[in-house]
């Protein structure tokens, strides 16, 4: 029988890992999970098996959201911050290292988070502001701050951004929706994922051709 594992460093509360939050105290993680934080790549567990583990406290704040991405996942609390663990091999923990974590490290630099989107390899995160910020593998735009670094450690904000009311990230690209039903999206346009024929890497946000009335927008691996 499949039994859940409470992560640790979170106090409140085969590919892409399972995540569930079931109270503000307790994040569980189901599933292979390879290198997602619950899991050693290439299989066996970092965590003890047999139910959920109650985690460290490290403070009063709530998770309000979870997400995952290939092989790491992050969470926001309620005090904006945002954490993350698993592997880290581009950077995409933010904490200004590539060592892989089994324990949530907060991201460095990034204040009054509300939401989290991860790619792969990459993480962004939206603040009340509605400006956004990304860290991790950027070789292919992900970052959308104009860069090429294959490994960033740190985040950075996103540029020409503003008035941003949701984020969504696909494997290497990600797109966001505006206040006024814009959509910008960046990264790579491989499969033209990023909504134009111009270039296959667009490394600062480009808009959507087309529309104007976005309500939601969502990433596939090469889509959207």
């Amino acid at each position: 029988m499949l039994r859940p594992m409470g992560l640790f460093g979170l106090d409140r509360p085969r590919e892409r890992p399972s995540l569930a939050l079931r109270t503000a105290l307790v994040v569980l993680a189901l599933g292979a999970s390879a290198s997602a934080g619950c899991n050693r790549s290439g299989g066996g567990s970092f965590l003890p098996q047999g139910g959920s583990t109650q985690a460290p406290s490290s403070g009063p704040a709530e998770v309000l959201e979870i997400e995952s991405g290939a092989r790491h996942s992050c969470a926001v609390k309620s005090d904006g911050s945002v954490w993350c663990w698993g592997r880290n091999e581009r950077g995409q923990l933010g904490d200004g290292s590539t060592q892989d974590r089994i324990r949530a490290v907060r991201v460095d630099g990034v204040e009054g988070a509300t939401r989290v989107a991860l790619g792969s390899t990459h993480s962004c995160a939206l603040t009340r502001e509605g400006a956004v910020w990304c860290w991790g593998a950027g070789a292919k735009g992900q970052l959308g701050d104009g860069s090429a670094s294959a490994i960033n450690t740190k985040a950075r904000q996103v540029s020409g951004l503003e008035g941003v009311t949701q984020i969504s990230a696909g494997a290497e690209h990600s797109c966001a929706r505006h206040r006024d039903g814009r959509v910008s999206c960046w990264g790579s346009n491989e499969t033209r994922q990023l909504g134009h024929e111009r270039e296959q890497i667009s490394r600062s946000p480009v808009q959507v051709e087309g529309f104007m009335d976005a309500i939601e927008v969502a990433t596939g691996g090469g889509h959207t």
